[in-house]
């Protein structure tokens, strides 16, 4: 969010994750995280956005752990709500909150019993 204390000084410099941003989503949108590198990882949004730089980084938005909300990483294949942001690079995702972890036994909590999408809780013919 907004006043985390990084003042935008200087939009250009070669750091990706302090350009000037633009956020172009009203409402939050859900997708899934590609990968997660450590500092940074890409989101793969559950739509098509329909955006002239859409199409760069093979779809996926960007993510920098400053854009995640209540953490500072996320987990690979984790399902994720977020807005969508551009800056001079191309999109990215901000306000990012994990809302489903992949690894069994997460999916078990929160669903309370509720067999998990594609989980083997089909019945023995």
């Amino acid at each position: 969010g907004k006043g985390k204390g990084k003042p935008f000084t200087t939009p250009e410099g070669g750091k990706g994750h302090t350009l000037e941003r633009t956020r172009l989503s009203a409402e939050k949108f859900t997708g899934t995280v590609v990968e997660w590198k450590g500092k940074f990882g890409w989101v793969k949004p559950g739509e098509e956005i329909d955006h002239e730089k859409a199409k760069l980084h093979k779809g996926n938005l960007f993510v920098g752990m400053n854009d995640i909300e209540g953490a500072t990483s996320l987990t690979a294949g984790a399902t994720v709500e977020f807005h969508i942001c551009e800056d001079s690079s191309g999109l990215g995702a901000e306000e990012v909150v994990q809302i489903g972890a992949p690894p069994p036994g997460a999916a078990a909590a929160a669903g309370k019993g509720a067999p998990a999408k594609g989980g083997m809780a089909k019945g023995k013919d």
